[in-house]
Order: structure tokens, then sequence, then C-alpha cells
């Protein structure tokens, strides 16, 4: 009887599934509406604790994707996956847009 299968093969296999075109379109909207979180957020409580800490813009631009609560809500798992992947994304060497979007949206496909 074979082994089943672990989270992180799961995962791995999950990740290396083709990107279809209704996805990549739906992906392309996610980076700008984290993006203009992160912008909202330039003025919050929280923009002004990172002020005092040493971060970089990456980093910082996690934190206040995040600020608002306002981003993208994986309703299965309760998360903010804008938080994470697209700073991950845009701190990536994706090469090409088209890549980084890809790249964002593979994760937060619903």
């Amino acid at each position: 009887m074979a082994r089943p299968y672990t989270l992180i093969e799961r995962l791995a296999n999950h990740l290396q599934r083709p990107v279809d075109d209704v996805t990549r379109k739906q992906g392309r909207l996610h980076l700008p509406d984290w993006l203009a979180c992160v912008a909202g957020a330039r003025k919050s409580e929280v923009a002004a604790s990172l002020r005092s800490m040493p971060c970089d813009a990456v980093s910082a631009a996690a934190f206040l994707g995040n600020a608002q609560e306002m981003e993208d809500m994986h309703r299965t798992s309760l998360l903010h996956p804008g938080s994470f992947i697209c700073p991950t994304a845009l701190n990536s060497q994706a090469g090409s847009m088209d890549a980084l979007l890809i790249a964002q949206c593979v994760v937060t496909k619903r």
C-alpha cells in the first residue's frame, strides 16, 4: 500500500498546476487591491509604529496591507492571504508583471 502524501507534498503538487485564464484575470485584481490597502494605511497607528522600527519597505507594506483588514479574506481558512503573498511576490525575482501576478494568484485561487 502506498503511503499517503504529506501536507508539503500535496502543497507542492497544488502549486505545480497550470493557472487558467480566469484565475489570471482575477489575480490581476488582487495585487492592486492590496496596494490600495497599503496606501490607505499609511497614516494609521500601525504606520506610526513602523516608523520607529527597523524594517524594509516590503516588510512595512506587509504590515500595512493588513492594517485595515479590507483586503482579500479567504473564507475557508479565515486568512488574509494578500498580507503575505503580495509582499512575497513583490520581493521575488519574478522578472515580469505577468510572472509576478501569476505567483500571487496561484495561492489565492479559491
